[in-house]
């Protein structure tokens, strides 16, 4: 399957994953955070509901976001065009809304537009295999990294920035444990790669310092970034959209690759909810495959 054909199929189930914006404030906050919005739409089969709303104190600036229930039940009574007050919960792990109720309507925040309908799954399984595009770009200690140079093991991919406080600490921190949990033994097998989305903040050297700040053994997790070229034409085969704003906020789709010994991507994880022991599953059903 070629470059064009594989972007393509990406938009079917690329636009479905949590558009989880985040502003640069300070570093990786934690703990429980009210917001105020309108709802732009409701997804039950993925709890997800999408909210245009005002500043989160504390969290970030007014945007439009994907939110995901901690329980189905908060979808109820709420509607399209409605105001709510809501809550959320944020844990070094997880994002979570965890209360939703109607409020008096005021001036909506501007709202960007919104995606299509997600479909029904959180993780994505390619019907056929997928050949992970190639690139090529550099490392947190300016090395040229070639994806397909790691062909025999397991790649898990991610993309992040290194301002973000958001879904982004949630994933690296699930990175650090699953490397922790490869043990010696494994690590030699997998390799994990996190691409910026930010290539002019950063560098190589900052990406140093985010590797120091997961304690990240950079023989077996790599931190890439390149020219603002090439990191737009990656993130364009993978189908992760992203943007910037003048306020330095960058708004990405969030999603973990699983790419196999023979360079296929055979399984991609929505949103950043996902645990370091699930990845951590998954790779090992790559590298102990069960008879068939």
């Amino acid at each position: 399957m070629d470059a064009t054909c594989w972007y393509y199929w990406c938009r079917r189930w690329t636009l479905a994953i949590l558009l989880l914006a985040v502003a640069c404030q300070s570093p990786d906050p934690t703990g429980t955070f009210v917001g105020r919005g309108v709802v732009k739409d409701i997804r039950p089969h993925e709890r997800q509901v999408v909210i245009a709303h005002e500043a989160i104190p504390g969290f970030m600036e007014p945007m439009t976001m994907a939110f995901e229930v901690k329980e189905e039940r908060l979808l109820e009574g709420i509607a399209s065009g409605q105001t709510v007050t809501f809550t959320l919960e944020k844990t070094p792990d997880s994002l979570y809304l965890t209360a939703v109720s109607r409020a008096e309507a005021t001036n909506e925040p501007a709202a960007r537009p919104e995606p299509p309908r997600a479909e029904d799954e959180r993780e994505v399984i390619p019907p056929e295999p997928l050949p992970a595009p190639d690139f090529a770009l550099t490392d947190q200690d300016g090395q040229a990294v070639q994806l397909s140079s790691f062909r025999g093991k397991v790649v898990v991919l991610d993309f992040i920035y290194t301002r973000c406080p958001g879904p982004c600490p949630l994933l690296s921190r699930k990175f650090a444990h699953l490397q922790k949990q490869l043990g010696d033994s494994l690590a030699e097998k997998v390799i994990l790669l996190s691409i910026t989305i930010d290539p002019q903040h950063d560098t190589p050297a900052v990406l140093q310092e985010y590797a120091r700040r997961y304690r990240a053994d950079t023989r077996g997790w790599k931190f890439l970034t390149g020219s603002t070229a090439d990191i737009m034409n990656v993130a364009y085969q993978y189908g992760v959209d992203y943007y910037s704003e003048s306020n330095g906020e960058t708004n990405h789709l969030v999603a973990t690759y699983i790419i196999n010994q023979s360079g296929d991507v055979v399984k991609v994880l929505k949103g950043p909810n996902h645990t370091a022991e699930r990845l951590l599953a998954e790779v090992q059903k790559l590298l102990n495959p069960v008879p068939g």
